[in-house]
């Protein structure tokens, strides 16, 4: 099996792990009686902690090679969920447990960038990348409906049972990678050249992360909060679930089409007229009050994403292959990546008491991009 299809396997895999408690951690730690500002603080701190794990990650591959740092990363995984389902018990766990997420996020992505990188061909990327982007919509459909249900009539605490056998599992796919390691020479004369040669991607890293951070922290945030002090908790969960799942099936279609939509146009106009979208979008619901809106808002979103993060990605990997230090420009981009994250998280903190101004501001730096 070639390395390309094993990651297209484990990433799959991860879907569902994913999919399954992803969307239910800020729901689970809200009803563990932490504040919406400290749910902010939560991904503030894991937004701090991923470029510094990056490093470690990259060095770690170096030294032991990508197999290890995959079999180590569930290690942290195990440990990461373990903290967050006691955390409520325990409340100095909460500020730990973004700290060993992002050791296990360092830990599976930069290894992965690196395989991809090095096993996929110039012409094919918007394709692979595709690919890459749509086998986990494909596996994780059922998944946040599945883990809805245990939610409501087991409790969340045992969707991470669910968890824990998915990542079991995973111990089998990371022996299939290849034992390779992975060479990389940090020093501060990298970093500014890094940023003087690539000042183009830098920006749009910044600002696609922004829109990435709305949409897939914020605003799943912000619905179940919304459609909980309105309906309840019960119908909370119902509903971040199927819409989970709705969204799920529209990403993976329109993600099959941008593939080959991607290779055929240019990729900066394809982003910067999804960034135009989302700009509207954002702008719009922020006057919206309905929560029938908040249903539809997730759905335009989900295809707004798919127009910008499938040229987004291809880019970032086409960069990183034209690269003559392609593994220290995978560490380099969690630079940007940071700035943008705390960007958004310090300010949903400052602007806790009407969250929904951050969806103006988010509109307005997405204007701002597409005119560049």
């Amino acid at each position: 099996m070639s390395q390309l299809r094993i990651i297209n396997l484990m990433n799959s895999l991860e879907a569902v792990a994913s999919s399954a408690i992803g969307i239910f951690i800020p729901v689970y730690l809200l009803n563990s009686g932490f504040s919406l500002q400290l749910i902010f603080v939560y991904y503030l701190i894991f937004s701090i902690c991923v470029p510094i794990f990056f490093i470690g990650a990259a060095k770690f591959c170096e030294r032991y090679g990508v197999r290890l740092a995959f079999l180590l990363r569930l290690f942290f995984v195990f440990l990461f969920y373990a903290t967050l389902f006691l955390s409520d018990q325990y409340r100095y766990l909460f500020f730990i447990a973004p700290m060993l997420k992002a050791i296990e996020t360092g830990l599976m992505y930069y290894p992965l960038h690196c395989i991809f990188i090095a096993n996929t061909k110039h012409d094919d990327m918007s394709k692979n990348v595709s690919r890459l982007l749509a086998w986990p919509q494909l596996t994780g459909i059922l998944m946040p409906l599945i883990s809805g249900a245990i939610a409501l009539l087991f409790g969340i605490k045992n969707i991470f049972i669910l968890v824990f056998v998915v990542y079991f599992i995973l111990i089998f796919i990371y022996f299939r990678f290849e034992d390779h390691r992975v060479k990389t020479k940090f020093n501060f004369q990298k970093v500014f050249a890094f940023f003087k040669k690539y000042p183009k991607y830098i920006a749009m890293e910044i600002f696609e992360n922004i829109r990435e951070d709305m949409h897939g922290v914020v605003w799943p945030i912000f619905f179940y909060f919304t459609i909980a002090n309105s309906l309840g908790e019960k119908i909370g969960i119902a509903s971040i679930s199927s819409i989970n799942s709705i969204s799920a099936v529209v990403v993976l279609l329109f993600t099959l089409i941008m593939g080959k939509l991607a290779n055929k146009y240019n990729k900066n106009k394809l982003m910067k007229f999804g960034f135009m979208l989302a700009a509207f979008a954002w702008t719009t619901a922020y006057f919206l009050n309905n929560n029938i809106y908040l249903y539809l808002f997730s759905i335009i979103f989900s295809f707004i994403s798919v127009m910008i993060e499938l040229p987004y990605q291809a880019l970032t990997y086409e960069f990183a292959k034209k690269d003559e230090q392609s593994n220290e420009f995978i560490v380099f981009r969690e630079i940007p990546l940071f700035f943008s994250r705390t960007l958004v998280y310090l300010a949903c903190i400052l602007l806790i008491a009407n969250l929904k101004t951050t969806f103006i501001l988010s509109a307005l730096t997405f204007i701002i991009f597409a005119l560049l």
